[in-house]
């Protein structure tokens, strides 16, 4: 039985584990859950399975979905969460435009997040401000309930990061 659907869901959690597992396995492929079983995932579940000697088909059967399970939960035990990171005064607001390191922190984070909403655009890696931020940014304010802005002050920043680290407690 194989497990690859057109049901978005599904093969976001399937990609959710794989980003799990490359967080603690140096050199696996980096997939990000968007739910789209496309290229990259499927040649990630490929080396996941030659990985553990099963038949490298790139499909997600019962064996490679109870492995994945499995890996992903050791994967994330294995590995420390850091503390959400901290971005210096200065760099606040975040609006179109800004710059740096606190961009990039901010368009992972959003990354991280779209597994969980599915409004959320996925970011390029880039470290600019760019309309797609400000529009993600607009659809976490909704979800959060608050004056969809498009900027980023430290209260959003801190909210965005302590949901990153609740979902990541939630997905064990």
């Amino acid at each position: 039985m194989v497990l690859i659907t057109d049901n978005r869901a599904i093969v976001r959690r399937i990609q959710f584990y794989l980003y799990e597992i490359s967080q603690s396995n140096e050199g696996f492929p980096i997939v990000y859950p968007d739910g789209i079983y496309g290229k990259e995932t499927k040649e990630a579940v490929k080396a996941f399975q030659l990985r553990k000697g099963f038949k490298n088909t790139g499909e997600v059967d019962y064996a490679t979905w109870v492995a994945l399970v499995k890996d992903a939960k050791e994967s994330k035990a294995n590995r420390t969460i850091a503390p959400f990171p901290s971005a210096p005064k200065e760099a606040f607001p975040l609006r179109i435009g800004s710059r740096g390191h606190a961009v990039v922190l901010l368009r992972s984070a959003i990354n991280e997040l779209s597994a969980f909403y599915v409004r959320l655009q996925r970011q390029s890696p880039t470290s600019v401000y760019q309309y797609s931020t400000a529009s993600a940014v607009r659809n976490l304010q909704n979800i959060y309930g608050l004056p969809e802005t498009g900027e980023v002050n430290i209260s959003l920043w801190n909210r965005i990061f302590d949901d990153l680290t609740a979902k990541h407690g939630q997905a064990e």
